[in-house]
């Protein structure tokens, strides 16, 4: 007897399985739905083919790269659905990985807050100071005098997004004080890495 499914020869007489991709053989076994590539959702049009004629992917009976119909029992890949006939690939979803000194998600999240926080009050202080001083305004200078030590405040609120210095209290309190309290907040609310 040969596997209706992918073609393999039985090996013994009483053999109630393939030995290959574990469909049921006997009588009453369901015929076998079209098979269809998980990467591009070409059909497999020859039997026992092993490689998508689309894309050269390799296409497995028993390995989880090749997707069956679902009522032989074989195991459905991540992410597939088997609605109609098309296989849709679906990414996994990304898992968040901490580097250096960020412990977890929220805490990435809020820091990068406080990064956007300094960002957006620097370039509008940069604006107003530059706008004052075309207009001959003596204030201009001192918005722009601000951003002296408010460029190296944002630059190590990034260095504390990327992972790469750690977040303090004293940072965060400096932050709040001179920068803007939006980030300030949001860096006294992110966990310490003193």
């Amino acid at each position: 007897m040969i596997c209706r499914t992918c073609g393999t020869p039985t090996i013994s007489a009483d053999q109630e399985f393939c030995a290959k991709c574990g469909t049921p053989l006997g009588e009453n076994v369901p015929e076998p739905q079209p098979v269809f590539c998980y990467v591009c959702g070409t059909k497999a049009t020859v039997a026992g083919q092993e490689f998508c004629m689309k894309c050269g992917t390799r296409l497995v009976f028993g390995d989880m790269s090749m997707v069956g119909a679902s009522p032989l029992g074989r195991p459905q890949p991540y992410g597939m659905t088997s609605a109609g006939s098309q296989y849709a690939p679906i990414a996994p979803p990304k898992q968040f990985i901490p580097k250096g000194y960020i412990r977890n998600e929220r805490d990435n999240g809020l820091r990068f807050g406080a990064c956007i926080a300094n960002v957006v009050f620097s370039v509008g202080y940069a604006f107003i100071g530059l706008g004052s001083l075309a207009e001959f305004n003596p204030m201009g200078l001192l918005f722009l005098i601000c951003l002296s030590w408010m460029i190296p405040m944002t630059l190590h609120s990034w260095s504390m997004y990327q992972g790469e210095k750690p977040n303090t209290t004293t940072f965060a309190v400096c932050d709040l004080i001179f920068v803007n309290i939006v980030s300030g907040i949001l860096l006294l609310i992110s966990s310490k890495d003193e």
